[in-house]
């Protein structure tokens, strides 16, 4: 597994992907080697590449890849494949000062934002997606991952951010030690019309009330889900058991992490934004932890070389 681990220190994708990685060893007796990687776009091009065998990906890069689209090698829908989809549920968090005068995402005009990625739909889309449904214009500034930005505002040299990350992100309580934060809220309208802009599956979340010192409001954000991905190639009977084996010691990923405590296997196969490898689904075909409606079909099911979007 290649695995993300450079953004920001205890991100919960680091030890979600280095926690499968155990199981794996664990469960199957297989050697794992779980490498660093800049964020999901690197670890994904470099399983389709054939670097790596399995990695932690999201559902932004799956509506490009999907379509081979360019950076995507041509041939990604053929490669890419799922084994888990709803486990991590990262959220996007728009964030300022409090004493900044930023209330709304109408307010970001004319300011200084940290939330571009070049080359990363995640953040490149949404924030793009933000200035057209809210008639804004504002400098998006690098993101260079939460320890920068959060310097940034404490220094001034940035007005607002946009991170991902299942919430509390601890960089954004590291940063309310010393400078209460804001969160900005989307409405319902607001975020539909972000979500019509957007070429991949994204769904609404609601970080409640309390979860950040001062926070008394519940904010609604966006959110996409994350998954261990597979190529396709990877023999069926080895999916088969890796699928098997997280469902066995899902336990010890309800461990690692505190987001993850409520974790079941059902959350783990469903919210399919690829489609599935055809080892993991016959084991959750097997099990019936499959809901009925599936937004892709898979190669299980489907013997096209191609992908039906």
């Amino acid at each position: 597994i290649r695995d993300r681990s450079t953004l920001w220190t205890g991100a919960s994708i680091t030890v979600y992907g280095t926690a499968v990685a155990a199981l794996i060893e664990k469960a199957l007796k297989i050697p794992t080697a779980p490498t660093n990687s800049s964020a999901t776009v690197e670890m994904t091009m470099l399983m389709l590449q054939g670097k790596s065998q399995l990695c932690n990906s999201n559902s932004p890069n799956a509506g490009y890849l999907l379509k081979n689209q360019a950076p995507w090698p041509a041939d990604s829908s053929k490669i890419f494949r799922g084994i888990t989809f709803g486990a991590y549920e990262s959220q996007s968090q728009w964030f300022t000062r409090a004493d900044s005068g930023i209330n709304t995402f109408t307010d970001l005009k004319g300011k200084r934002v940290m939330c571009a990625r070049e080359g990363e739909p995640a953040f490149e889309d949404v924030w793009r997606a933000v200035q057209a449904v809210y008639g804004v214009t504002f400098t998006a500034m690098p993101d260079l991952g939460i320890a920068n930005q959060v310097t940034a505002l404490k220094e001034g040299r940035a007005d607002a951010g946009m991170c991902y990350g299942a919430a509390p992100v601890p960089g954004l309580v590291e940063l309310q030690t010393t400078h209460p934060i804001r969160l900005i809220s989307y409405t319902e309208a607001e975020l539909k019309a972000v979500f019509g802009k957007l070429d991949w599956v994204g769904q609404p979340f609601t970080i409640k009330a309390g979860t950040y010192k001062g926070q008394d409001k519940d904010v609604l954000a966006l959110m996409f889900n994350l998954g261990v991905s597979a190529r396709r190639d990877l023999p069926d009977d080895l999916v088969y058991a890796i699928a098997k084996a997280i469902d066995e010691n899902i336990a010890d990923l309800r461990a690692v992490h505190p987001s993850f405590k409520t974790w079941t296997i059902k959350d783990l196969a469903n919210s399919p934004y690829a489609p599935y490898h055809a080892g993991a689904y016959k084991y959750y075909t097997e099990k019936g932890y499959l809901t009925p409606c599936l937004l892709y079909p898979s190669d299980a099911a489907d013997e096209e070389d191609s992908v039906d979007l």
